[in-house]
């Protein structure tokens, strides 16, 4: 069984607590390795808590979007997407298409 498939069936709640963080600070430290150009897959955990059509919703706000800022996100679809959902997202968006 490979490293990938490991991380792949484990919740995100339970590596950060293996890793001594919090969620939300392992989804910073995710943020910062994306914005420092490489590339992380996280098709697994986004297509869990995000279905299809999100997704393509998502994907077509960030691509027409002047900023990836997540209030700003958050704002424009009105509460419909948790700031974690987003965040997320938006991780694997920068992963796909920017970098």
């Amino acid at each position: 069984m490979s490293f990938k498939i490991l991380i792949e069936n484990c919740p995100l709640d339970d590596i950060a607590q293996a890793k001594g963080l919090t969620t939300n600070d392992l989804i910073k430290e995710m943020e910062q390795i994306v914005f420092s150009g490489t590339k992380l897959n996280l098709g697994y955990w986004v297509d869990e808590i995000l279905d299809e059509d999100q997704q393509e919703e998502l994907q077509d706000y960030f691509l027409q979007s002047d900023s990836d800022d997540i209030e700003t996100a958050s704002a424009a679809f009105d509460g419909d997407y948790e700031e974690e959902e987003l965040r997320l997202y938006r991780i694997k968006f920068i992963s796909e298409v920017a970098n």
